[in-house]
């Protein structure tokens, strides 16, 4: 870049973005040694005015989710502002390097959003009118917004207006020259979450309800006011994290926040414990977005059979999950490390030697099944523990069982389902999804 300084006091470092209309510098302030951005656009261009505007509209908002201005410059040729310069990606970006957002990404960003654009829409009385993948950065921890040159005061807004926006995210009245109000917005940031979200997985059908409301063709049959969506997504997130933002106590004593630890054990040997728990491991991580680990805690040693050589020292992952075969209940802290938000434990049909690891667990599943030479066996899943008192947490799943097996199942005092055929533990079905719908809450 030319080392000459910029009106005396800015050094250009690099070209951050560049568009047929506007360019965007990395610059240093001599005096203060401060990394700054700076936009011009040529002075004969329309969308000068938009510059202008950005800079007048920055001086007034005032938050720290958005970017302050320090200047504006101006030469023979072009129009300038200086900013703020914000580190990080923007969300198109992060997207391109990291595949799509988890479930509680998207959530926790669309709040986060919804409290910026509600901060306009109350307290400036301002619509943004171009949220998208571009000018959304996350930096560390927040969201910033950036890029003004579009935003509207609601009380200067007039029909019979050409505007713009980025196509695929600005409202179908930006076609027209209708004046938009802030379902515009509502639009533009349901369109925003669904490009966060993966939508070729299975998806969350309470939030996609919230983004389709969200996007109507029509504003009149999507939300009011961004706080109605704040208030849904809010409701949602508090609904997921009744089982997945718990604290638990680990192995060794501490108390470890937003993880959930399932703890699965079998009324014999072959009931299908492991068959269960990978496939409660793949919905958790296919449907629900989660990281997920299955501790094999019994000396059956199946796990080793998904891998090629039968052979693996420590754990291995395989389509998302993490499992560790062989796993001693001495040391819990590779499952308790921050890294995990649920933790499996296969515990085999070997309850006696897991019982107190067992009952500390947040759910508690017996697996069984119906076949008649286990129909005995499966009464005495009464007086598994004459200690324990009380069920709540448990829950019976009943492998191969058709609704004629139920009567075998009437006097046990928990939940009992039955689980879908399902021979591919890696192959999540709509039948087995419901079937496992209290993860959602909703049972």
């Amino acid at each position: 870049m030319d080392e000459q300084l910029w009106f005396g006091k800015y050094r250009p470092v690099q070209l951050l973005a560049a568009t047929d209309v506007t360019e965007v510098f990395l610059v240093i302030h001599n005096g203060l040694g401060e990394k700054r951005v700076m936009k011009r656009v040529e002075k004969i261009h329309p969308e000068c005015s938009n510059l202008r505007k950005e800079a007048i509209y920055l001086q007034k908002v005032k938050h720290p989710n958005i970017p302050i201005v320090y200047d504006m410059e101006e030469d023979e040729k072009y129009m300038y502002i200086i900013e703020e310069y914000i580190q990080g990606l923007s969300l198109a970006k992060y997207r391109k390097e990291h595949g799509p957002f988890t479930f509680e990404q998207v959530v926790m960003y669309g709040i986060s959003l919804c409290g910026l654009l509600g901060f306009l829409h109350e307290d400036r009385k301002m619509l943004y009118l171009d949220l998208s993948p571009g000018n959304v950065i996350i930096a560390g921890d927040e969201l910033k917004l950036i890029d003004f040159g579009t935003s509207e005061c609601m009380n200067n807004i007039q029909d019979k207006q050409q505007r713009y926006g980025t196509p695929g995210f600005a409202a179908p009245e930006a076609k027209t020259l209708q004046a938009p109000d802030e379902r515009a917005d509502i639009y533009a940031l349901g369109q925003l979450l669904l490009f966060m979200y993966d939508q070729h997985s299975t998806v969350d059908k309470e939030l996609m309800r919230i983004l389709s409301k969200c996007t109507e063709e029509h504003e009149s049959r999507r939300f009011r006011y961004i706080g109605e969506v704040r208030d849904k997504l809010v409701q949602l997130n508090n609904k997921k994290r009744k089982f997945f933002g718990k604290s638990k106590t680990s192995g060794n004593g501490t108390v470890q926040k937003g993880v959930l630890s399932i703890g699965l054990i079998g009324s014999h040997r072959g009931a299908g414990t492991t068959h269960t728990a990978i496939l409660m491991a793949n919905i958790l991580h296919q449907v629900y977005r989660k990281k997920v680990v299955v501790a094999e805690c019994n000396e059956h040693q199946d796990l080793q059979f998904l891998i090629e050589n039968n052979t693996v020292e420590d754990c291995f992952l395989l389509m998302g999950v993490t499992y560790f075969p062989d796993f001693l209940l001495k040391n819990t802290e590779p499952l308790h490390n921050g890294t995990y938000d649920c933790c499996i434990y296969d515990f085999g049909s070997e309850y006696e030697e897991n019982k107190q690891f067992l009952m500390r667990c947040d759910m508690k599943f017996i697996v069984t099944d119906c076949s008649p030479w286990h129909i005995k066996k499966n009464g005495l899943l009464l007086d598994l523990d004459q200690e324990i008192t009380c069920w709540k947490n448990w829950q019976l799943l009943i492998n191969h069982a058709l609704p004629k097996d139920y009567r075998f199942f009437r006097h046990v005092p928990m939940k009992t389902m039955a689980i879908p055929h399902a021979p591919d533990p890696f192959r999540i079905t709509r039948p087995v999804v419901k079937c496992f719908n209290f993860f959602d809450g909703t049972a």
